[in-house]
């Protein structure tokens, strides 16, 4: 899988003695989920919620009726909001199919059928379904048995329960087929607590049970956003200079973002007679391979390399290829 770079800019020398010198490559790692096109339709489906939740709302002590209408817009809302920000997607307002029931139950992904169903309703190249959202939360506030350094009273407020939601995602290859993706389903226990001075300030430092599922939920819809967006990771490469005259041209020449000169540099070195020359040349050249986007090309170039610096790159770039 080949990866866009983009060179960051310092080139540091590590010592004036030192045969190599380090470059600082800034890499732009393909996303998970490659979406053909320009500006990809994405279609989000809501099959929990009936309406978007409104800012105004009702929560007692006892009673917070909204739990999967809110989680599960949450969940939808930092998906748009997350792909849209990139620029790179059309996004399309979300679609409410659900009845608000927070209920527990296993989840039964929508299939194939259904998904192209409404891909073509919605004229749409990606489909993102929340199938489903359940909260179970209590809250309970007590009185700690040991004061404050005042000796004024402590008091603790706990959420405790579980929280529970499974997402789907379609979406059509370049040939139009539809691929669906293994459903992702969460669950996770839930246990918080705050303190404070009184039992209403404890309680406010805990926060409401929205405020906690839903930014449950926006966690979830930006996780899932950041599969189909590229990620920036900066890394550094050593780059062996040594006493070759062709590598320290090479070295400059990267140093001005000129890669396809810099491979020109040393091309003969890597057909030397010297196997010293030879692999400290293929390590240059498998940096160069990098730097423009193609690891296994750079991981192919080291498999005959003896050198010890080969042998750290190595395990570093089978760790970025997920081998």
């Amino acid at each position: 899988m080949r990866n866009a770079i983009l060179i960051s800019v310092a080139c540091l020398i590590l010592s004036a003695c030192s045969p190599s010198k380090k470059l600082e490559v800034s890499v732009e790692q393909a996303p998970e989920i490659r979406i053909p096109g320009s500006l990809p339709k994405v279609a989000i489906v809501n099959m929990v919620a009936s309406e978007a939740s409104s800012k105004s709302y009702v929560e007692t002590e006892f009673l917070y009726e909204g739990a999967a209408r809110d989680g599960s817009n949450a969940v939808c809302d930092a998906f748009l909001n997350s792909l849209g920000k990139s620029g790179q997607f059309s996004m399309q307002v979300v679609q409410y199919k659900g009845d608000d029931r927070n209920e527990h139950r296993e989840p039964f992904p929508m299939n194939e059928s259904q998904a192209e169903k409404l891909l073509g309703e919605l004229n749409a190249d990606v489909l993102f379904v929340v199938e489903y959202f359940f909260t179970d939360l209590k809250r309970d506030v007590s009185e700690a048995s040991e004061t404050d350094a005042e000796g004024k009273p402590v008091f603790v407020a706990k959420m405790s329960g579980r929280a529970e939601a499974s997402v789907n995602i379609f979406h059509k290859d370049e040939n139009g087929a539809i691929k669906t993706l293994k459903p992702v389903d969460y669950a996770q226990n839930i246990d918080i607590s705050a303190t404070g001075s009184s039992r209403s300030d404890a309680k406010s430092n805990l926060g409401s049970s929205r405020s906690i599922v839903s930014n449950w939920g926006s966690d979830i819809g930006r996780g899932q956003a950041e599969r189909f967006i590229a990620r920036k990771i900066d890394i550094s490469r050593k780059f062996y200079v040594g006493k070759q005259r062709e590598f320290k041209v090479a070295y400059k020449l990267l140093h001005e973002g000129k890669i396809s000169e810099a491979r020109n540099a040393i091309t003969g070195c890597m057909a030397s007679s010297d196997k010293s020359v030879r692999d400290h040349a293929c390590f240059n050249a498998a940096v160069m391979a990098e730097m423009e986007g193609d690891r296994k090309a750079a991981l192919k170039l080291l498999e005959n390399v003896n050198i010890k610096e080969a042998f750290a790159y190595k395990s570093a770039l089978k760790a970025l290829l997920g081998e």
